[in-house]
């Protein structure tokens, strides 16, 4: 997700702080920025060092000349300090293409001292700048090829690449020739089971290769097992649910989880609907401080207007309850012959009085 920095300058005090100021107090060098010498302005170059075991009489005596210099230098420096305030958030590019499916930015800016500036505040978000030679290599996008499989097995593709979406790039049209080798020599849940193998091979190692990793899979002469809860081993009052996490730029698909069933899912079938929690891209809580959510909240809404779309299916918005609301979850359901998003609506009854 990318951030637009907007500034607005902070007015200096008369006085310049000192001796006040804890050493966990210290200002954020990296979001108080000069101006007029292009240098951070250090806050600890005025403070008093009480570990320091020098004379300090002698100290102040010896400075007691240049002080009033010094302090003015000093605070004329801090009128043209510059302080982040606001971020205006932007999830997408051009052209509705999101952030979240791409795997590098290429961004062109001429090198000005405001560069300069920006590349060191970002230091203090724990966000480093390297300079090294690139080749940029067009290069097809061929995951589109799981098309001719089953439903089951593109939702688990999905599961693959949402959660390692560096592997796009190494998923060749090799890769689904031996998927689907192992579908008709296997069965179905094969192929799933080893989708979530190489995911969890992914984790562990980002440069896995999963074609390598399938073709490994296949030259057993055995089933693919994974650790896992069979829907027959599910408690009477549970099932298996689809997870999704909706973050601003990414969806998300999660392999389906043992949930407690509701009033919903006991009178529906559990395997069509889908549980979604909204997120930032770290999994935490959306948070306004974070900067402005409006941008975000009107992608949420198109999602939950338009549909919400997991390989080949498409997910209809059905509602949350209040648990959920400040977790901020809700439930999407697939559409199948027994109803829709709206015929369940209609079935759980009016709640317009309910507040």
């Amino acid at each position: 997700m990318c951030c637009v920095q907007r500034d607005s300058t902070v007015n200096a005090c008369s006085k310049f702080i000192h001796f006040s100021l804890k050493p966990d107090d210290r200002p954020n060098e990296a979001l108080l920025r000069n101006r007029q010498s292009d240098r951070l302005v250090d806050a600890s170059a005025v403070m008093w060092n009480p570990s320091d075991d020098s004379d300090i009489s002698s100290d102040l005596e010896s400075d007691d000349d240049n002080s009033q210099s010094f302090v003015a230098e000093t605070t004329s420096a801090i009128d043209d300090l510059v302080w982040v305030r606001t971020w205006s958030r932007r999830t997408e590019i051009e052209n509705g293409k999101s952030f979240g499916k791409f795997l590098a930015l290429r961004v062109r800016l001429r090198y000005t001292t405001d560069l300069y500036d920006a590349l060191e505040a970002l230091k203090g978000f724990g966000k480093r700048s390297y300079y090294a030679p690139i080749n940029i290599e067009d290069q097809e996008d061929e995951t589109d090829l799981i098309d001719r499989f089953a439903p089951e097995i593109q939702y688990s593709h999905e599961c693959l690449i949402g959660l390692h979406p560096n592997l796009r790039c190494r998923m060749a049209s090799t890769f689904y020739d031996l998927l689907w080798r192992m579908a008709h020599r296997r069965d179905q849940d094969n192929c799933i089971n080893a989708l979530y193998q190489i995911s969890a091979s992914a984790s562990q190692d980002y440069f896995t290769n999963p074609e390598h990793e399938l073709d490994t899979l296949l030259a057993r002469d055995q089933d693919v097992r994974r650790a896992r809860i069979s829907r027959t081993s599910v408690p009477a009052h549970c099932a298996l649910v689809r997870r999704l996490v909706l973050t601003p730029t990414r969806v998300i698909p999660f392999p389906a989880e043992v949930m407690e069933l509701n009033r919903v899912l006991r009178n529906y079938r559990p395997n069509y609907f889908i549980s979604v929690s909204i997120r930032e891209e770290d999994y935490s809580k959306l948070r306004g401080q974070r900067g402005s959510l409006e941008v975000i909240l009107e992608g949420i809404k198109g999602y939950m207007l338009q549909g919400l779309r997991v390989g080949d299916r498409v997910y209809e918005y059905v509602g949350c309850s209040n648990s959920q609301m400040r977790s901020h979850g809700c439930w999407f359901v697939e559409p199948y012959f027994e109803g829709d998003a709206n015929d369940i609506r209609e079935w759980m009854g009016d709640l317009s009085g309910i507040r």
